[in-house]
Order: structure tokens, then sequence, then C-alpha cells
């Protein structure tokens, strides 16, 4: 079988799954190679992370992240609603959790990623903004974050010290700036 047959190398024989509020953990058994085996993953919904450009800088956030009990810079995102496009939820989600406004012909499309699909069925679209104002923020309880506004210069310091480590963060950055550097936008 070549990676261009239309036929999957692997079949669900069974699916087990237990829900919590963003995501669900799935238990298949799987027929692949003649052999029945376990195969577990996380089903989550899909999300969009955005790069805000603000006053001449990109709008970043420093929040504290629970399962890792430690504050880290990253880039606005959050779930997409049911129905709801990567574009709208990003605008959505960036006015929610920072303050800042803008519209769908502010926006640029650069495309999604997977971030981990050997054990998440995650997928993340990524969109970059040209921010038109700030009101304020309509944070969840759950969101402990502060705004800040960086120059490329200092992300890249960020990114080269390992302080930013957000993953759909550095795939909107690498996508933009590889872009840009193209000139496609």
């Amino acid at each position: 079988m070549t990676q261009d047959d239309k036929t999957p190398p692997m079949q669900t024989l069974s699916s087990h799954e237990i829900s919590t509020e963003r995501f669900a953990i799935v238990e298949d058994k799987i027929l692949v190679h003649g052999q029945v085996r376990p195969y577990s993953y996380v089903r989550i919904t899909p999300g969009v992370c955005i790069l805000p450009f603000y006053q001449g800088k990109i709008a970043l956030t420093r929040e504290y992240r629970y399962p890792i009990s430690s504050y880290q810079w990253q880039l606005p995102g959050g779930c997409i609603d049911p129905g709801e496009s990567p574009i709208v939820a990003g605008i959505r989600e960036l006015r929610e959790e920072t303050g800042l406004v803008a519209e769908p012909e502010d926006m640029v499309d650069l495309g999604w990623f997977y971030p981990s699909y050997g054990s998440t069925n995650e997928q993340i679209f990524l969109v970059a903004a040209h921010v038109r104002s700030r009101v304020e923020p309509e944070q969840e309880v759950s969101e402990v974050l502060e705004l800040y506004l960086k120059s490329e210069e200092e992300i890249k310091q960020l990114i080269a010290r390992n302080e930013f480590c957000h993953a759909a963060g550095l795939a909107a950055l690498l996508k933009y700036w590889t872009r840009r550097d193209l000139g496609l936008i």
C-alpha cells in the first residue's frame, strides 16, 4: 500500500470515549497489519491562535498555565465554537482575552496545523490580526493574563532564550514570517 491509497491502513474495531468539558479521551481497538492493537488519543475541539499587530508591535500575553504551574508567554487564542469560522473565532477570542479589536477585513489567514497528531486530533487555525483599537477585555474567570506589546526582535530573543514555548504561537510566527519573507503577504 502507498500513501496515496484511499483505504486507511488502520481499521477501527471498537471505540470508547470519556468526555470532559474541552477534551475527550478516546480508547480504540484497531486492526493494523493483521493485528488488533489498542490506540488511545485525545479529541480536542478545534482552536484558533491569533498573531495580533498593534501600535507597530506584536501583542503577546503572559498567562498562568495551570497544567504546568507557571506563567508563559503566548499569543491569544482559544476554542472555535460550533458553526464559527476561524476568523470570527479569532476576532472574538482576541477581544475577550486582550480587549484588542479587529474586523474580518483586518484578518489574514495563515493556515492551520496539527500540534501533535500522534496523540490528538487537535487542529489549530492560525490568523494574523491588524488591530484597530483596544477596549476592556472580557476574560473568563480561569484566565489569569496580562497583555504586552513586543517588537519582532524582542520576540525572537524570547524564542532564542526558550522563554516563548507556545507551540501555536511559534507556528503562527513561523508561518507569518515565512509568508512575509517570500512576499506572499
